[in-house]
């Protein structure tokens, strides 16, 4: 079954509503072996068909409220991973919608919102040489990924605003961009939790202009691999 809207009631459920003479019952159904939809392409439906959409996406939200109390009332079979899915793309649309209204209300014309994932998002736009001015990045303690710091890196922008919980993995982070062509230009620790041992820090980096021979100018190695 390949879904093509937000409701898969119907499909995915194990019972199934059927009106004969009136009456509503409720029958055993066969479940499909797989179900297959692609949320990118509702993510970036027109606002009004995403407005008239919303109310849907709240009603499956509750839909897995009922699915687990159902499953702890009467055993119902319950799927974790597939309960998970749903409520991250629920949340992942509705915080597009509420980027789009709190745009219109401001008077904010001049913005466009996307629900994707921002490392695949920067190499589309490297692939079809868009540019940006700067980049705010405010990953989880983690740090940011590999592949999110590589095509970063490839799209360039002027300006990296790096926020970070943990200064230890936003020093590692940063020697990937220095290293690709970044220097930094400003540090701003906030102490955001008094008495506590955590600290945010915010660090503005620039990309280096490049020299003639089209390097650029901050690589920390020289041409026999030592530092300057």
């Amino acid at each position: 079954i390949f879904a093509t809207a937000p409701s898969m009631d119907g499909f995915a459920s194990g019972t199934s509503p059927i009106t004969e003479g009136n009456f509503k019952s409720t029958r055993p159904a066969r479940q499909p072996s797989i179900i297959i939809g692609d949320t990118k392409i509702l993510a970036k439906a027109p606002v009004i068909l995403k407005g008239s959409g919303f109310g849907d996406m709240v009603a499956k939200y509750v839909a897995l409220v009922d699915w687990k109390v159902s499953n702890i009332l009467t055993g119902e079979y319950y799927c974790e991973k597939i309960a998970a899915v749903t409520m991250d793309e629920v949340r992942r649309l509705g915080a597009l919608k509420d980027a789009e209204i709190n745009a219109q209300i401001n008077g904010i014309e001049n913005a466009t919102f996307v629900a994707a994932d921002a490392g695949s998002e920067f190499a589309r736009m490297a692939r079809r040489g868009e540019e940006l001015d700067v980049v705010f990045m405010d990953p989880p303690r983690a740090g940011s990924s590999q592949a999110f710091l590589a095509n970063l890196s490839r799209l360039g922008p002027r300006r990296v605003v790096y926020i970070s919980c943990d200064p230890k993995t936003q020093i590692r982070d940063i020697k990937h961009l220095v290293h690709n062509g970044y220097r930094i230009k400003r540090i701003c620790p906030v102490d955001m939790f008094p008495h506590t041992d955590h600290v945010e820090n915010v660090v503005l980096l620039e990309r280096a202009p490049r020299n003639q021979f089209g390097h650029r100018r901050n690589s920390h190695k020289n041409e026999r691999g030592g530092k300057r």
